[in-house]
């Protein structure tokens, strides 16, 4: 009887044991596991350092992507190379292969060299977005490059806006060997002026210069022939588009004649705020076009849907938004982009 007892309590005991162990698995959740932000390693090659159109966009570049990090669902690590020219280009980027990058944004120095550079990326599995410049590779991931028609564009309908009973026009081409300059010029003003009936060509003046002394040449020389004819000027950049103010003010045709540039030079931005000739100008953001190319090569990781091919609209700058118009390019982040600073660039 007492082994009957005895052996009673053991199997309760026991019972109760897998009881309690059954109760307390399905008491308590398992803790779900930590996650931390998806780690991207990017390799950026871009064109010579010592333009400081391309030390910005590097600086913008890296603003993108302290912003992309700062958000925290991403962190991305990368190595940034400068080169001064396309051979160099080549070499570094199959240095930077070494290391395995998970994606290569590249500015390619030259169409044609950089395929030795692209494909290179491509035989070790390294999908590649180019920026700004294009690439004569068929192994491109994807690309986006300024959209230099619209740049004129915007030209055309500003003059359009600016004079509804029609206007005479002369066109400051410069530096016309350039590529962009000559999209700017073909493509998006020749192709595109006859949308627009009020506005007359009188004449391009071109030069294989685009600066301040050339358009003043060149905006000199059209007055000269036609004087009081014209109604306005249009540029490729604001370098030529200041020489037109001046040329303007010399001529003593303040308030008849007016300037439209492109590129929004810092004395392009002083003179639209500042002056009633030069009313209008476009800006080639480094700022926006990081931003496109960080979010593109993140939705090329991704899977996402994405263009392999598109163009960054410039960034319309008058006087009605000249003081208002943020862009980091002007000063501070790209998550907290800056005004302009005038006073910067105030003359004494």
């Amino acid at each position: 009887m007492k082994k009957l007892l005895a052996l009673l309590l053991c199997l309760t005991l026991v019972f109760t044991m897998f009881t309690a162990c059954g109760n307390n698995d399905e008491g308590e959740e398992t803790p779900a596991e930590e996650t931390g932000p998806k780690e991207i390693k990017m390799a950026v090659s871009l064109a010579t350092q010592a333009s400081q159109w391309w030390t910005v966009y590097a600086n913008m570049i890296k603003s993108a992507i302290a912003a992309v990090n700062e958000a925290g669902e991403y962190k991305i690590e990368y190595n940034l190379v400068h080169n001064d020219s396309a051979a160099d280009q080549v070499t570094s980027v199959e240095t930077q292969i070494i290391d395995q990058p998970d994606i290569m944004l590249m500015a390619p120095v030259d169409t044609s060299t950089s395929v030795a550079a692209v494909d290179a990326c491509h035989a070790a599995g390294i999908p590649v977005v180019t920026t700004a410049r294009t690439s004569d590779s068929t192994n491109v991931t994807a690309a986006r490059v300024y959209d230099e028609v619209q740049f004129a564009v915007n030209q055309l309908e500003a003059i359009n806006k600016d004079f509804p009973d029609g206007a005479n026009i002369v066109y400051l081409f410069g530096p016309n060997e350039a590529s962009y300059a000559q999209m700017q010029y073909q493509e998006g003003f020749l192709k595109n002026v006859e949308k627009y009936p009020n506005i007359k060509l009188l004449e391009t003046f071109a030069n294989k210069q685009d600066t301040q002394d050339i358009g003043l040449q060149l905006a000199d020389d059209a007055i000269l022939k036609y004087g009081d004819e014209i109604d306005a000027f249009a540029a490729t950049n604001d370098g030529l588009a200041i020489g037109a103010v001046q040329a303007v003010k010399a001529a003593g045709y303040d308030g008849q004649i007016k300037v439209y540039g492109s590129s929004a030079l810092p004395q392009g931005m002083v003179a639209i705020r500042d002056g009633e000739i030069m009313v209008f100008t476009n800006m080639k953001s480094q700022a926006v076009m990081a931003q496109y190319m960080i979010d593109l090569c993140i939705d090329v990781l991704e899977g996402n849907d994405y263009e392999e091919f598109g163009y960054v609209p410039p960034v319309v700058i008058t006087k009605e938004n000249v003081e208002t118009v943020r862009d980091a390019t002007f000063g501070g982040t790209i998550a907290e982009p800056a005004l302009f600073d005038f006073d910067a660039y105030k003359q004494d």
